[in-house]
C-alpha cells in the first residue's frame, strides 16, 4: 500500500521544464559566402533541439533577421523569435528564442570595460508557464578579444561581467 503511494505521489508531481540553450560564436556573420554558410549552420543546430540561440559576432540587424529566417526557421518554421539586435563597436551578440517555450522579458547592454571594444548583452527570460520572479533566467553574451596583448582588457571585461551577475 507505501509503495502505491509513493507510485502515486510522484504520479502527480508536475514534471519539471528542462530548456536547451545553445551557444554559437557565429563569426561576421552575415558576411561572406552566407548562401554558402546557412546549409551548414542548419546541419549544426537541426540535431541541437535549442529552445534558445545566443550568438556571438553578429553584425547587423539584418543579420539577426537573416538567421532566424534562413536559419532557424528552415529547420522549425514559424517557431523563432529574437530580441532587437543593438549596435557596438565591434560584432556584436544576438539571442533567438521560442515563444512557446520562454518569454523575452527585455535586456540590455554594456561596456564591461573602459576600452569599450564589445558590448556584453545581458537577456531576460522566464520559461512559458512560469509566473514566479524567482524563475527568470539571464543569459549574459560576450565574446572577449582573443589576441594577444588584450589579456588586461579580457580580464576588466570578466570582472565587469562578474560584477554585474553579482
Amino acid at each position: 500500500a507505501l509503495a502505491l503511494v509513493i507510485l502515486a505521489a510522484f504520479a502527480a508531481a508536475p514534471t519539471a521544464h528542462a530548456l536547451r540553450v545553445v551557444n554559437y560564436n557565429i563569426t561576421n556573420y552575415p558576411g561572406l559566402n552566407l548562401a554558402g554558410r546557412q546549409p551548414h549552420f542548419r546541419t549544426v543546430l537541426a540535431s541541437l533541439g535549442a529552445d534558445v540561440v545566443v550568438v556571438q559576432e553578429m553584425q547587423s540587424q539584418a543579420g539577426v533577421d537573416s538567421f532566424r529566417t534562413n536559419v532557424l526557421n528552415v529547420i522549425e518554421p514559424g517557431q523563432w523569435s529574437s530580441a532587437t539586435f543593438i549596435n557596438g563597436n565591434d560584432t556584436d551578440n544576438a539571442l533567438f528564442y521560442k515563444p512557446s517555450k520562454v518569454q523575452f522579458l527585455g535586456g540590455w547592454a554594456w561596456y564591461p570595460s573602459a576600452t569599450l571594444l564589445r558590448l556584453v548583452n545581458c537577456y531576460r527570460l522566464k520559461p512559458v508557464g512560469y509566473a514566479a520572479a524567482s524563475t527568470e533566467l539571464r543569459i549574459y553574451s560576450q565574446h572577449l578579444k582573443a589576441s594577444q596583448g588584450f589579456e588586461t582588457d579580457r580580464l576588466n571585461e570578466a570582472i565587469g561581467i562578474r560584477d554585474s551577475m553579482n
